[in-house]
């Protein structure tokens, strides 16, 4: 329910919030997956991942809260592409896009 409402809401393609919170959040078991309902590491720095901001009460509100600030921080901005949401400073792993890319397309193989 939450990429479908999360892609409803924001715009954003809901195969791509699947990959990017999947990675993110190595498919919801990420410490502030679990804790703070942060699938798509918000605000969680290498330095400091702890950081991360709580991004709702539940995993639907998490997943749809983070969609609307990747939306709002990136996307409105002009970062409509993982290679430009890295340029923006999104993320550091120099394979970011492609681990996303990677798993979107099992995402759609599997569908």
């Amino acid at each position: 329910y939450g990429f479908i409402e999360a892609s409803k809401e924001t715009g954003l393609n809901p195969v791509s919030l699947l990959a990017h919170a999947a990675l993110e959040s190595d498919w919801g078991d990420s410490n502030i997956a679990v804790s703070c309902n942060n699938f798509y590491g918000i605000n969680a720095v290498d330095t400091n991942p702890n950081r991360a901001t709580a991004m709702g009460d539940d995993i639907d509100t998490g997943i749809i809260n983070g969609a609307k600030w990747i939306k709002r921080n990136f996307y409105d901005n002009g970062y409509t592409t993982l290679d430009e949401m890295k340029a923006g400073n999104y993320a550091t792993s120099s394979q970011w896009e492609s681990n996303i890319e990677k798993i979107a397309n099992e995402c759609i193989n599997y569908l």
